[in-house]
């Protein structure tokens, strides 16, 4: 029984510390204006356009990855506006935490992990970069996943 209430508590901390990590990341996001690269990247993921155009827009104007674009031109099929491209960086950097703490928890104890989300979560770069699109977020994101899996 005793057990049980530990796995409670550590499961209500564990969720604390990421819904922190999403507000952090949520708060005040929409207030700021639109830098003119997160401009070019709605321009670059209209879902309206072919593939080819996404394609040549992508060459001319970026030259982060290509992944990261449709990715996110798939998102944009929900809608497309610049306040749903920054939720998406939200997304992406909430999810960095939660991964964050798969491999924490491979070299780490419960506790040490624990600490080490709090820490990831609160940390002032990654909040930045998840309030405007950048492809940060996401390199955080897949670099985390490909470490877990690799």
């Amino acid at each position: 029984m005793k057990n049980n209430y530990k796995n409670v508590y550590f499961y209500s901390i564990f969720i604390f510390i990421v819904i922190i990590g999403f507000f952090l990341r949520y708060l005040n996001n929409f207030d700021q204006m639109f830098w003119n690269d997160e401009n070019y990247t709605l321009f670059i993921t209209d879902p309206t356009i072919s593939f080819k155009e996404f394609s040549n827009r992508h060459k001319s104007i970026d030259e982060s990855p290509i992944l990261y674009f449709y990715i996110l031109r798939i998102y944009n099929n929900i809608s497309y506006s610049a306040e749903n491209l920054r939720f998406s960086s939200i997304i992406f950097s909430t999810v960095s935490i939660i991964a964050s703490y798969k491999l924490f928890r491979i070299f780490f104890e419960k506790k040490i992990s624990l600490f080490c989300l709090a820490i990831i979560s609160l940390n002032i770069f990654l909040i930045w970069q998840a309030k405007e699109v950048r492809i940060a977020s996401s390199i955080v994101f897949f670099g985390i996943i490909n470490i877990i899996l690799f």
